[in-house]
């Protein structure tokens, strides 16, 4: 809706009616047949008049969306609390449990989907954890070699091994991830392994070590512990998966790196498959 706002001549001038052709001085106005008296107003007082004009013509603009992150952003994408989600695009922390001491030297990831709620808490064991993520429900369980579900619900998948410190208490921090291409991380490391299961698109992850690129049905992608790294969605299509922390329980999930530069080879990637 547009509003002009009122027009008040300036003290001593005269001003003209459109289209009447009479003229008129200060201090009184034609309304039909009768005149009605327009009372001076000083220059505080205008400048008060369009403020007010000016407020009340942006209260009734539409309220604006919220800021999304832009796929040309030289922005850092940072992990998240899910509670301060705005936007789909993004990596959203759902849950960061504590599960204790790990038997053994490795562990596996298992993911299994289920048709309600209920059903995945009826499922899940003591190293399980249950949460609502890319439009499913998910039990996702951290257990050694061969484990099942004593419910069992849809199989989406298995990844591993995890390598574990015997002895080191471990919490289990899921995320969501969903990238449009050319989004990236900032440069980082974690106190444990990480190991992506990558729904829809591609990924480019660089390290030291080099780069490697993880898609849906590929080879599982589980990066050690303290080992720097930097990732980009590329290719033409929205990258949707889900994250897994194994970090141990004392100390930060994810921690900055500002010692090691990648070399850009999963820039180079992106530039190529557009």
């Amino acid at each position: 809706m547009e509003v002009t706002p009122a027009f008040v001549p300036a003290r001593g001038k005269e001003i003209k009616r459109n289209g009447a052709g009479a003229m008129m001085k200060r201090g009184s106005r034609k309304c039909g047949a009768k005149r009605i008296k327009v009372p001076a107003v000083s220059c505080p007082e205008r400048k008060m008049i369009f403020q007010t004009l000016a407020v009340a013509a942006l209260s009734l603009l539409p309220p604006s969306a919220p800021a999304q992150l832009s796929p040309q952003s030289d922005e850092s994408v940072v992990c998240r609390p899910a509670s301060e989600r705005k936007t789909e695009l993004g990596c959203w922390i759902l849950a960061d449990n504590p599960i204790g001491q790990l038997g053994g030297s490795e562990v596996y990831w298992y993911l299994d989907v289920y048709p309600t709620l209920y059903a995945a808490e009826q499922a899940k064991e003591p190293d399980g954890t249950v949460i609502k993520a890319l439009g499913k429900i998910w039990l996702l369980t951290i257990a050694k070699s061969g484990w099942r579900p004593v419910h069992p619900g849809e199989h989406a998948g298995t990844i591993g091994p995890i390598p574990i410190h015997t002895g080191s208490k471990y919490s289990s921090q899921f995320m969501e991830a969903i990238f449009a291409p050319g989004m990236h991380s900032r440069i980082h490391l974690h106190s444990g392994a990480e190991a992506w299961f990558t729904v829809a698109g591609k990924t480019c992850l660089e390290t030291p070590q080099g780069e490697l690129v993880s898609y849906p049905g590929g080879p599982a992608v589980i990066i050690p512990e303290g080992l720097p790294m930097k990732l980009t969605a590329v290719g033409n299509e929205q990258r949707r998966g889900l994250v897994l922390i194994l970090h141990d329980s004392s100390s930060p999930a994810t921690t900055p790196v500002h010692d090691w530069q990648p070399k850009g080879l999963c820039e180079e990637l992106a530039d190529t498959s557009r």
